[in-house]
């Protein structure tokens, strides 16, 4: 397991939220570029029939075409954030409130998702390996989330 408890404890999936978020807002300033140069293609289009106007026209459409493959990726990206971010903070969540009410109650967690019962009463032994289990679940399962969204936002960058 790459992933600790600790980890997951210091880790902040909001701000990964937070940041789709912000790209967001920078995906609606290219869309609006994007629009104002659509329009202002369409202005010169009208405007100037000769070669010159046809090659620049060209240009431009080619420049557009590429600032529209642009927005796609990064609307991949903000997708691959927002979703990747709020499943790491639920299971982020999840995780830290059963290790605060474990060790309120006297158990030790271990940084690799062991739980430990207290010594007294000896019967909480016998819920070791459930509470164990679900811990190393939710490691497991964060730094599955955490990987899936690092491969959605290189997929959507390299392509």
């Amino acid at each position: 397991m790459s992933v600790t408890v600790s980890t997951i404890e210091a880790s902040d999936p909001q701000s990964v939220t937070a940041a789709a978020g912000q790209l967001g807002g920078h995906i609606a300033e290219l869309e609006a570029a994007v629009a104002e140069q659509q329009a202002a293609l369409a202005r010169v289009d009208a405007a100037w029939q000769a070669t010159g106007g046809e090659a620049a026209a060209e240009t431009a459409e080619l420049d557009i075409a590429a600032q529209v493959e642009l927005r796609t990726r990064l609307e991949s990206v903000r997708a691959a954030l927002t979703t990747g971010g709020a499943h790491l903070d639920a299971i982020r969540v999840g995780l830290m409130e059963l290790v605060t009410a474990l060790r309120a109650m006297g158990w030790t967690v271990t940084d690799d998702g062991f739980a430990v019962a207290p010594f007294f009463p000896p019967v909480l032994k016998h819920f070791e390996p459930g509470f164990t289990a679900v811990i190393q679940r939710l490691v497991e399962l964060f730094d599955e989330v955490d990987g899936t969204t690092a491969d959605a936002v290189s997929a959507a960058v390299d392509s």
